[in-house]
């Protein structure tokens, strides 16, 4: 889920942040946040997914749907950096190569 405007952000320089939380949702399902933090630490998100577990797979559909929407939408997307936390499954579906 995300706007047009919301994925303008995504070719900012800043550092890339992506995280599953399960407390928003009501049924339990964990909840993928991506977005951007400025130089003021501001934090700008710019999609978001709700999934059924926090898998690689489930990883690698989000990235692979960023991507796609960033070259349909003719918007530059190549992170220097992507901060996640230490899911194993999130870092397998980033090493591989997406960008």
């Amino acid at each position: 889920m995300t706007t047009r405007l919301l994925m303008n952000d995504i070719e900012y320089d800043g550092v890339h942040h992506v995280d599953g939380t399960y407390r928003i949702t009501t049924n339990g399902f964990p909840l993928l946040v991506y977005g951007i933090s400025d130089q003021a630490g501001q934090f700008h998100p710019i999609c978001l997914m709700i999934t059924f577990h926090e898998k690689t797979k489930d990883f690698t559909l989000f990235y692979r749907g960023l991507v796609n929407l960033a070259l349909e939408l003719k918007l530059e997307y190549d992170p220097d950096y992507i901060m996640q936390d230490a899911c194993p499954a999130s870092k397998k579906a980033i090493l591989i190569k997406l960008f």
